[in-house]
C-alpha cells in the first residue's frame, strides 16, 4: 500500500508508472493520490482516489481516474536531434518547435520540412507515438541510437507505422507494437528494422516487404498479406 503521493512530472519528463511483471495491485489505504504527467500501464488501484492529471493510460489499469486532453499532430522540425528535445516538436509541418514530447496519444510526422538537408534522429529514452509517420522524399533520416541511450530504450507504437524509403534504421532497440485492439498498416518501403515485438491484440497489415533480425510477437496478428518476408529470428 502507498499513502497520499503527490507525484509531479512534467510534458517532456512524464513519469512512467508499470510494474516489472505482468499487474501491480495498489491499494491506497482511503487516501487521495495525485500523479500529473503519467503513463499508466497494468496498475489496479483500489481502496482510495489516485487521479492521473494530464496523464495517459496505456491500458490495462482499473481504478485510477484519467484527466487527459486529445491527442495531436506533432511534427519534427530543425534538422538532426534526439527525439527528448521539445526544440523539435511543433503543431505544424515547418513550424515553430518547443511543443511537450510526444505521448502514445500524439501521432507523429517526419516529412519534408523536418531539415534542409541529411539528418540523424537519435532516441535515448522510451519514445512514444500513436501513428508514427516519416514521408521525406528530398534527404535522408539517420535513426540512430543516442549516446545516452538507457538500458531501457525502445519506441513504442500505438497505431500505424509508415516508413520512407529514405529512412536509414540503424536503431538498435525494439520498435513495440501497443496498440490493444483495432486495426493498423505497417509499411517498410523496403529498409531493414532491427527488432520488433508485437505484444497486444490489436491487427497489423503488411503493405510491402518486410526485412528484419528479430521478430517477437506474444499476442494479435500479423499480416504479411503476401508480402515477402525476410526474418532471422522468430519468437
Amino acid at each position: 500500500s502507498f499513502k497520499k503521493i503527490n507525484a509531479i512530472g512534467g510534458c517532456n519528463d512524464r513519469i512512467i508508472v508499470r510494474p516489472m511483471n505482468t499487474y501491480s495491485n495498489w491499494n491506497g489505504a482511503g487516501y487521495l493520490n495525485n500523479f500529473y504527467y503519467g503513463l499508466f500501464e497494468n496498475i489496479r488501484f483500489t481502496n482510495g482516489t489516485l487521479n492521473a492529471l494530464n496523464s495517459v493510460d496505456l491500458a490495462g489499469n482499473t481504478g485510477v481516474n484519467f484527466v487527459t486532453g486529445a491527442g495531436r499532430t506533432l511534427y519534427w522540425v530543425g534538422g538532426s536531434g534526439d527525439w527528448d528535445e521539445a526544440t523539435h516538436w511543433s503543431l505544424t509541418s515547418g513550424g515553430s518547435g518547443g511543443e511537450c514530447i510526444p505521448t502514445p496519444s500524439d501521432s507523429v510526422v517526419f516529412d519534408d520540412n523536418s531539415s534542409t538537408g541529411n539528418m540523424t534522429m537519435e532516441i535515448s529514452s522510451t519514445a512514444f507515438a500513436k501513428d508514427l509517420t516519416a514521408f521525406n522524399t528530398t534527404f535522408d533520416i539517420n535513426v540512430a541510437n543516442s549516446p545516452a541511450m538507457a538500458p531501457s530504450s525502445h519506441i513504442e507504437v500505438y497505431g500505424n507505422v509508415w516508413f520512407s524509403q529514405r529512412i536509414n534504421y540503424n536503431y538498435s532497440r525494439e520498435l513495440v507494437l501497443k496498440a490493444d485492439t483495432g486495426s493498423f498498416l505497417f509499411k517498410t518501403s523496403n529498409i531493414e528494422i532491427e527488432h520488433i515485438e508485437h505484444e497486444r491484440g490489436a491487427i497489423y497489415t503488411l503493405i510491402d516487404t518486410l526485412k528484419l533480425n528479430r521478430f517477437e510477437q506474444t499476442a494479435g496478428k500479423f499480416q504479411c498479406n503476401a508480402n515477402h518476408v525476410d526474418v532471422r529470428y522468430f519468437t
